[in-house]
């Protein structure tokens, strides 16, 4: 999977197009090179001097002249603006500004489409967790000198039963450094969190109907 995610991420067929934007717009990179669920994404945040309504009448004027059209949703307290390609997946997200009224805040998110059913990966790869767990999310990011790997999953095992497992997964006999005390399984809910060298991860565990949901969270340091 790694292999595959670099491979999109340089391929130079899929270069990253440039995100039409108002000159209005000021970004700022959120995210330059994530994976999310083995698709290549790329997030900017930006602020706008202009009401929210006049950033998504930009991109409908623009949009609507495209062969694919676009899309929109109500996402609460986001309006969203979307299209796609055969190759790419372009969204706007936008809001009112906390602070001005007459001034907005959003993200531009543009992510690489598969072009076979081939290159869909396997989620969850090498990240340990009981069989019979379902990987629902799996987001790769890297920012200077860190590669983060986020997923989250869930089984029907019980809460101690996936304590127990993270626990012996990483034990002190193997050379990790457990940093949280355990509280008690009552609480519904738990934390922990090892390091090794350069590695750090970092596991919330609650208690759900089904079983367990997950959040598991690997921190590379790389020099």
């Amino acid at each position: 999977m790694v292999l595959l995610c670099w491979v999109m991420l340089n391929d130079p067929a899929l270069a990253w197009p440039e995100f039409e934007r108002s000159v209005r717009m000021e970004s700022t990179w959120s995210a330059e090179n994530m994976v999310y669920n083995g698709m290549p994404m790329r997030i900017e945040n930006f602020e706008c001097q202009c009401q929210a309504e006049e950033v998504l009448d930009f991109y409908r004027e623009r949009w609507a002249r495209l062969k694919h059209g676009y899309v929109e949703n109500d996402l609460g307290r986001f309006q969203q603006i979307s299209r796609g390609t055969q190759r790419f997946f372009f969204s706007v997200q936008v809001r009112e500004h906390d602070l001005d009224a007459s001034a907005s805040v959003g993200r531009l998110s543009t992510m690489k489409l598969p072009q076979r059913e081939s290159d869909l990966p396997t989620l969850g790869v090498d990240i340990p967790r009981f069989d019979d767990s379902e990987v629902i999310t799996d987001i790769h990011d890297a920012v200077p000198g860190k590669r983060i790997r986020t997923v989250t999953m869930a089984n029907s095992r019980s809460l101690a039963e996936n304590r127990n497992y993270y626990e012996r997964r990483y034990s002190q006999a193997q050379g990790w450094k457990p940093m949280l005390v355990p509280i008690s399984l009552d609480r519904g809910n738990q934390a922990l969190s090892f390091q090794r060298e350069s590695v750090e991860v970092n596991i919330v565990m609650y208690s759900s109907r089904m079983g367990t949901n997950i959040l598991f969270n690997e921190v590379k340091s790389v020099f």
